[in-house]
């Protein structure tokens, strides 16, 4: 008998954007509705010395892996090009580069930063955390590297995608394609995800921002001060 208490609870990813165009270019996606063909080519059983044995796709860690979470798709085309270890990416103006002293001396050794500055932004009320990841089982051919992290849409709502290039990679210039999924974010949570995306002014767009108000911290700056404040 069916109960609404057995229900999994949902967790809703209210997505905003001023570019009228891009929830139907390319809009955030469950993960399972953008699974790459040749996991939906690959049979579930392979034979192997006369016997079938489970392929990949019985996996359960990859598996779930494409059912979990959302992915956030290349938004235009990008051509990065890294001379002389220093990455430049065009159009202009669409990414910020932070400067190695930030990371120290030992960390990203070999490695220039990109943040592509993303036009999407999340709001989400639990403060559920996501795991920001690359998408590797996409495509493993990558000329760039997204590393691990953690977020939330509660006390931060960005997208900006920070991603790492070889100082001495070749091709010394390549693209990122429009359309091409590039970040894979997987709720550190067992709940459903409900996708909603809106279409708003360049001016409410602007107060989806966080508002910068310290030389460093601001993240965790803000959220002290947002949860102090609530409980007074």
């Amino acid at each position: 008998m069916f109960s609404i208490f057995n229900r999994t609870p949902t967790i809703t990813l209210d997505c905003f954007t001023p570019i009228p165009d891009l929830p139907e270019l390319f809009p955030l996606k469950k993960a399972s509705g953008i699974v790459p063909n040749w996991w939906k080519n690959l049979k579930p059983t392979v034979e192997y010395k006369g016997i079938n044995r489970g392929s990949l796709k019985m996996c359960p860690g990859v598996t779930d892996y494409f059912k979990t979470g959302f992915i956030i798709t290349c938004w235009r085309d990008f051509i990065i090009e890294v001379n002389s270890g220093i990455p430049n990416v065009l159009p202009e103006n669409t990414a910020d580069l932070h400067n190695p002293i930030q990371w120290g001396d030992e960390a990203l050794q070999g490695y220039a930063h990109v943040k592509l500055v993303s036009p999407w932004r999340i709001k989400e009320k639990t403060g559920c955390k996501f795991l920001f990841t690359n998408t590797f089982w996409h495509n493993n051919t990558h000329q760039y590297f997204i590393p691990n992290g953690i977020v939330n849409y509660k006390y931060q709502h960005a997208t900006n995608v920070n991603l790492v290039v070889n100082k001495n990679a070749f091709p010394k210039r390549f693209e990122l394609n429009a359309g091409e999924p590039i970040v894979h974010c997987l709720p550190i949570s067992d709940k459903n995800i409900k996708i909603k995306m809106h279409v708003v002014s360049d001016e409410e767009f602007a107060k989806t921002d966080n508002y910068h108000f310290t030389f460093s911290g601001n993240y965790y700056k803000s959220k002290k001060f947002k949860k102090e404040n609530k409980n007074d």
